[in-house]
């Protein structure tokens, strides 16, 4: 009996070892199209680069950084000058500190013959103070890769909020994402 045990216990973890192998997918992110030679693209460096970019033009005001941040999407709508000037009289002050501890997720991604093909990004941060003594939350969905939909690569959406519960918005993500609707 205890025989029997041993070699159902071993066969069922080689069948687990063998199903879990085939089930794994290997990704090479350093094809992202034609190109071979392109970098390595990772969601949280990515996302920490955006967030660099904005708070850098949130502290100077720099309107056409962020105008520049977003897709060809939505920087073609009529509403967004107005919005990003919205933001930029709501956001009291130069950042101070920030929660380091932001959120990262991958809304989707898609691989096709081991290339990623896309890769759309989610991300919150937390805890953001500036010298004017205000706190706020900002939170970003952008396209870090679309092949074949270049026109969605860049911010779709960016909130602010601050600590009263009064909020700003840039853009649309389902503008850009029509299937999510």
């Amino acid at each position: 009996m205890k025989k029997n045990v041993i070699y159902l216990f071993i066969y069922c973890f080689a069948v687990a070892t063998i199903c879990f192998s085939a089930c794994q997918e290997e990704v090479d992110l350093h094809k992202k199209g034609d190109d071979e030679n392109e970098d390595i693209i990772s969601s949280h460096i990515e996302s920490e680069i955006i967030k660099e970019k904005i708070f850098d033009y949130l502290n100077t005001n720099d309107f056409y950084g962020i105008r520049n941040m977003f897709c060809e999407i939505v920087q073609s709508t009529e509403e967004l000058d107005e919005q990003i000037q919205k933001v930029l009289e709501f956001f009291d002050g130069e950042i101070i500190s920030y929660n380091k501890f932001s959120s990262t997720t991958n809304r989707s991604r898609s691989i096709r013959n081991g290339v990623v093909t896309e890769l759309d990004i989610f991300t919150e941060l937390r805890e953001i103070k500036t010298n004017m003594g205000k706190t706020y939350e900002i939170w970003f969905s952008a396209y870090l890769i679309n092949l074949g939909y270049a026109s969605t690569i860049g911010l779709s959406e960016l909130h602010i909020r601050d600590d009263t519960g009064e909020e700003r918005k840039i853009g649309d993500y389902y503008l850009v994402n029509n299937e999510w609707r």
